[in-house]
């Protein structure tokens, strides 16, 4: 079997203090359509294996390593698995490339073992692997609070449809950008300003040189996705021509013209 695991947008991100050690957010996440995708094949000899041909970790540190892991462990199987994967999504990008692989992962396996876990029963387990994972085993327009275990339907639409998407030739450390704002006051913030981004208040002048060619190109609606370093303009419809632009603006980023999606497509092979 094999799933296609979609990264998502932030439309609103918002720190509003600590849980713990972990900080509480409050969220409106979207899942989009660019996708990783995760092959399976279940062998004989009760161990896990991450093959790619991309730059990822191979071993325990990856996401879907962690998934399985833990999923195996739960439901007392013994089974070796084998995971090829094929990355679209760009990491330290603010798109949620790990969490969806491991979301990927649970939802392939409970698929595999015809298992008939709820989303619910998978989120127990992903919130072990990362805040994002729960948000992608429930997918599409979200609100996403408390340390990323509480997901509901917002009390909005999402105004937007399609995103152009500037993925810069470097990354930002999650741990790094919340160091950063930890450094500041917690504030609340209302929704009815979107997109919103709490991390724009303690990005690096790199990001802030994307954002000054958005707005000399008289944009509006456009931030920082995630922790970065992915930078966006959100859109009611869909732009070719302003999707050039911004490619020739900057020629030696990733630039991706992506749209709402409803989630994980998973397929037998």
């Amino acid at each position: 079997m094999k799933i296609l695991c979609p990264a998502k947008i932030n439309l609103f991100l918002n720190v509003v203090g600590l849980k713990g050690n972990m900080h509480d957010l409050v969220l409106l996440n979207q899942t989009i359509n660019l996708y990783d995708e995760i092959e399976l094949t279940v062998t004989k000899d009760s161990t896990i294996t991450i093959v790619s041909d991309d730059d990822i970790p191979l071993d325990e540190t990856n996401s879907i390593y962690k998934a399985a892991k833990l999923f195996l462990s739960t439901m007392n199987i013994s089974d070796g698995l084998s995971f090829h994967v094929k990355k679209r999504i760009p990491v330290e990008a603010g798109l949620g490339g790990e969490s969806t692989d491991a979301a990927g992962a649970l939802l392939l396996l409970n698929a595999y073992y015809h298992l008939n876990l709820s989303i619910d029963e998978l989120c127990k387990m992903g919130i072990q692997i990362g805040s994002d994972v729960p948000f992608f085993l429930h997918s599409g327009f979200c609100q996403v609070t408390s340390i990323g275990d509480e997901i509901s339907k917002p009390s909005i639409m999402n105004p937007y449809r399609y995103y152009i998407v500037v993925k810069p030739n470097f990354g930002l450390s999650t741990k790094d950008m919340f160091q950063r704002i930890d450094s500041l006051p917690f504030k609340r913030v209302g929704m009815e300003n979107l997109p919103w981004n709490d991390f724009m208040k303690v990005v690096p002048e790199s990001i802030l040189s994307i954002q000054k060619g958005f707005l000399d190109l008289g944009l509006s609606h456009h931030t920082l996705s995630g922790s970065g370093s992915s930078y966006y303009v959100a859109l009611k419809e869909k732009d070719d021509v302003l999707f050039q632009q911004i490619k020739s603006l900057y020629p030696e980023y990733q630039v991706f013209l992506l749209e709402n999606c409803d989630g994980f497509d998973i397929k037998n092979i």
